[in-house]
């Protein structure tokens, strides 16, 4: 008498997850990202920046040519000959631009996210005069935002819900002083990270 065979349920959950490893060229099943978001374009190069592009972005940060202008210390004259084609903006200004527009995108996902914001984020920016504030005070309040932002439980969501949806943010505009002490800095991270992964 032929007897009906019981399947054991580990045998089928591995045999589950081997035909998904085939199915997926040997990787390992991953639980599905949350779609990107494209957000605003970057423009690019200063040269290929076209007048569209520039009273897009402009539209995009809900500024007029004037308020514009008054943002980055120039004429409302200048504005409207990057808007008519007349002239080109320069390269720190379209940075400038991207990187405002970028902001905003985020600002914004991170306001229909229903994520609570960091009280105590906040109070570290706001508490105290920049205008009174010495330079070793601004860097120890800036080493205090920095800590908080990677032990914050709030704060680390918050970043998180970003990475998942937004690709890396732009540079932010600086001079290029700055910019040599940037890349200096990303240039020890990253061989710091090399030299601990390969040690560990």
């Amino acid at each position: 008498m032929h007897r009906g065979s019981s399947t054991d349920p580990s045998t089928e959950r591995t045999a589950t997850y081997q035909s998904h490893r085939r199915a997926s060229g040997g990787a390992t099943p991953r639980s599905p990202r949350p779609p990107r978001v494209a957000g605003a374009p970057r423009l690019g190069h200063a040269s290929r920046v076209t007048p569209e592009d520039l009273i897009s972005t402009r539209r995009r940060l809900g500024l007029t040519p004037d308020a514009l202008a008054a943002e980055l210390n120039l004429t409302p004259a200048v504005v409207t000959a990057w808007e008519r084609g007349r002239i080109k903006p320069t390269g720190r200004v379209v940075q400038w631009l991207t990187w405002r527009a970028g902001m905003l995108d985020r600002d914004e996902a991170l306001a229909a996210s229903n994520l609570p914001e960091c009280a105590e984020l906040y109070a570290l920016h706001t508490t105290t005069n920049a205008g009174a504030e010495t330079a070793r005070a601004r860097r120890a309040r800036m080493d205090a935002v920095l800590a908080h932002l990677t032990t914050c439980p709030t704060c680390v969501a918050r970043r998180r819900y970003i990475e998942e949806r937004f690709p890396p943010m732009p540079r932010p505009p600086m001079a290029p002083s700055m910019r040599l002490v940037v890349w200096a800095f990303d240039a020890f991270a990253r061989i710091k990270k090399t030299w601990f992964v390969g040690r560990g």
